[in-house]
Order: C-alpha cells, then sequence, then structure tokens
C-alpha cells in the first residue's frame, strides 16, 4: 500500500514538475515577446525622431541657401588655441 502511494507521488511531482516546466518556458516566451515589442516601439520612435530632425535642419539649409548664405556653420571638435596666446 505503501509502494502504491509513493508511486502514485511521484507521477505527481513528476506532472507538477513538466507544468512547471512548461509555465516557466511560457513566462519566458512572453517576456521575449514584450522585449521585442518594446524594442520595436523605441526603435521606431528614435527613427522618426531622427527623421523630424534631419528634415529640420534640411529645410534650414534650404532657406539659408535661398537667402545666398552657406550651411549653418559647424562648431570644431577641439578648442583651438588663439595665436595671440603664443
Amino acid at each position: 500500500m505503501l509502494n502504491i502511494i509513493l508511486s502514485q507521488a511521484n507521477v505527481w511531482h513528476r506532472k507538477d514538475f513538466h507544468l512547471s516546466n512548461l509555465g516557466t518556458t511560457l513566462a519566458k516566451l512572453a517576456a521575449l515577446a514584450g522585449g521585442a515589442v518594446i524594442g520595436t516601439l523605441l526603435a521606431r520612435w528614435v527613427d522618426e525622431m531622427l527623421a523630424t530632425r534631419a528634415h529640420e535642419r534640411s529645410e534650414y539649409d534650404r532657406t539659408r541657401y535661398a537667402k545666398g548664405l552657406g550651411p549653418m556653420p559647424m562648431e570644431p571638435l577641439e578648442p583651438q588655441a588663439d595665436e595671440s596666446e603664443h
């Protein structure tokens, strides 16, 4: 009688382990899918932001060229020393 109870408990344990493993797998898949959706939304937002910024810069440069001016002056990456300091 004790053997039957122990073997039945062992079957339940294996079944619970299988369901737990299945639940863990489903949770991991849900997290992976959620991360993919969030990554897609962030990529789309950044792309729209950069496209808007590039369009604004293009319009600004276009109006400057129409006035006969050059593009917006770019600042140097490194500060250059004045010759008067030497």
